[in-house]
């Protein structure tokens, strides 16, 4: 509980415990999302095995379950609203265990402190055939653990290239579309940088 001191008939609060309160709170919500998420990576192990093995075909013996079918399961506390939304997180789910979580040499503790969000970002980053083959995995995963979501996003669909890249980018390969727009770090420009001027 915070302590109040009473000066001058108005309550002032004790400022060290209030940030002492606070710190124990995060540290107690990190560890308890941080156990949510190493969950939703073991269900994307879980619905892998499903979806590769057919098991849920097998859950009625007078017809063909669909896939879709089986993820709509009321019982499965599956995010989403439709079955197409709860298919993409299941394919998120998959591809983050697949791609990311089942390799031998990542940390799983790190994985569920990153979240599984972020890691499907890390998946499509590794699954895209156009990404920079020098950039491996641990190095997804360590700029998964200090970008924003945001901001990872970005990099990913940037094949890669750092924020400091996108920022110091020179704009050399443009293109118009309704605007110029860099090919390298996609800012649009009003105008083209490279033009010469009509003076």
């Amino acid at each position: 509980m915070t302590k109040m001191v009473e000066y001058d008939d108005s309550p002032i609060v004790d400022e060290k415990a209030l940030a002492e309160k606070h710190i124990k709170l995060v540290d107690k919500l990190k560890e308890s999302l941080y156990a949510g998420q190493a969950g939703f990576i073991k269900s994307g192990q879980y619905l892998s095995e499903i979806k590769a093995g057919n098991t849920y075909l097998s859950e009625d013996s007078s017809r063909e379950v669909e896939w879709d079918e089986f993820l709509s399961r009321p019982d499965l506390p599956l995010g989403g609203f439709t079955p197409g939304s709860r298919r993409r997180i299941a394919y998120k789910l998959i591809s983050v265990w697949e791609t990311v979580a089942s390799q031998k040499d990542v940390d799983r503790k790190l994985l569920a402190e990153i979240g599984y969000s972020k890691l499907a970002l890390v998946a499509s980053a590794i699954n895209n055939p156009e990404r920079d083959p020098k950039i491996k995995l641990n190095d997804w995963l360590d700029k998964a653990k200090e970008l924003t979501h945001e901001d990872l996003a970005r990099e990913v669909g940037d094949k890669g290239q750092s924020l400091a890249d996108l920022h110091d980018c020179k704009h050399k390969d443009v293109e118009k579309v309704d605007s110029w727009r860099c090919k390298n770090c996609k800012t649009f420009l009003r105008e083209n940088p490279n033009a010469k001027s009509k003076k």
